[in-house]
């Protein structure tokens, strides 16, 4: 079954979204994003790198993001939040 059979139209907007956070490469976009649901902090496991491939040296920026912790997962505050 796929993503647009099994969910309401809401909640794949929601999906297609996350992914946008990870995969662009805009920071412009992934910020307009995470302002339009409120996200304060980005969380990363192995399990987000694996199914999203993120790249860390993109939540590295300093300008955008603050590493909070570190150790088995990084998490990340937005900095304008």
């Amino acid at each position: 079954m796929k993503v647009s059979e099994k969910y309401p139209v809401e909640i794949r907007f929601r999906i297609e979204n996350v992914s946008s956070i990870y995969f662009t490469g805009s920071e412009k976009k992934a910020i307009e994003l995470m302002n339009k649901y409120n996200i304060n902090y980005v969380y990363i496991s192995q399990l987000e790198e694996l199914m999203y491939h993120v790249k860390l040296n993109k939540l590295e920026e300093k300008i955008y993001y603050e590493l909070v912790y570190q150790s088995s997962v990084q998490i990340y505050k937005i900095k304008n939040s």
